[in-house]
Formats: structure tokens, sequence, C-alpha cells
């Protein structure tokens, strides 16, 4: 199995969109990725997201064409701040949040965190979710997208969702 480098997925697929996540804290690799998403002019096709939100906030500095997620110490402010009813005293630097449906035995997924987070011009992604049942209440929650192990399962469920939009519209 050959794994294939950014640039290849780049070039072979340039229509597509990316969520890439930067893994280290170290900075280095933030300068070779924005230096690459700029050549290939995908700025507008890439979202750059890391738990290190330094590292975020570094990328933010050198690489402002290209949008991020926000990080983890920027998400726990924006949940803190949301169960604490003062969601609108967050200034958010990011386009996007990915969290898990739960932390530590604690839903952090709730209506209201989506609707502030939409409130703030910010999608909401959770991860990872493999199973059905999470995928269709996530869904009918109104998160902006779903990253999972399990494409298939969230591409029967989608399915089955405008299989149901349309058979109601021919009413």
């Amino acid at each position: 199995l050959r794994v294939p480098t950014l640039k290849a997925l780049f070039q072979r697929l340039p229509n597509q969109r990316y969520l890439i996540e930067l893994k280290p804290q170290k900075v280095t690799s933030a300068d070779v990725l924005c230096e690459t998403i700029l050549t290939h002019g995908l700025q507008d096709q890439v979202i750059v997201g890391s738990f290190h939100s330094s590292v975020l906030r570094y990328f933010r500095k050198i690489c402002p064409l290209v949008p991020t997620s926000l990080g983890k110490s920027e998400i726990t402010w924006l949940v803190l701040l949301e169960r604490l009813h003062l969601g609108h005293l967050f200034k958010s630097s990011g386009y996007s949040i990915q969290l898990p449906f739960d932390y530590a035995g604690i839903k952090i997924v709730r209506p209201s965190l989506i609707q502030l987070a939409h409130d703030l011009n910010l999608s909401v992604d959770v991860w990872t979710i493999n199973d059905s049942e999470s995928m269709q209440v996530l869904l009918e929650l109104g998160v902006d997208g779903i990253i999972t192990d399990r494409p298939d399962r969230l591409e029967t469920i989608v399915s089955l969702d405008k299989k149901k939009v349309n058979i109601s519209g021919v009413d």
C-alpha cells in the first residue's frame, strides 16, 4: 500500500475539500503546510486544525489566507462560556470546531452549543463517530460534519434521509 503525499493528493484531487490536522506541537510543519496549500491555490478548499491552539495561532499568523478550526483550549473556552450562558462573549479566530460527542462522561455536543457555534459563524464537526445511532442523532441535532472511520454507514443514513425528504415532498 502506497500512501500518497499531500502534494500528490492536491494534484490528483484539485477540486476536493480538505480538513488537515497539524499533529506535531512544533511549528515547522505549519510552515511547510502553508506553503503547500498556497502553491496549489487551495486556500479556499482547506481548513487546518490541531489540538494545539498554539500551533493554530502560529499558523493563522503565517498563513492568514487559510481558514482554521479552533484548538483544544479555544474549544474549551467556547464550551465553558456556552454552559455559563455567556457564549456571546467568545471571540473566534477560526471557522469551525471539531469536537467529540462527549468527553469523560460529559455530553459536549448539545443543541445550545451547535446554535451558539452557528451564531458565531462556526461549522460544527464531531469526531470520531462510527455507530449509526449516534450519526443519526448528530444529523438531527444539525451538526455540519461527522468525522468517521465508517463512511459507508454515514452514507447509508444520509441516503435514507434524502429518500424521506423526497417521499414527503411528493404529497
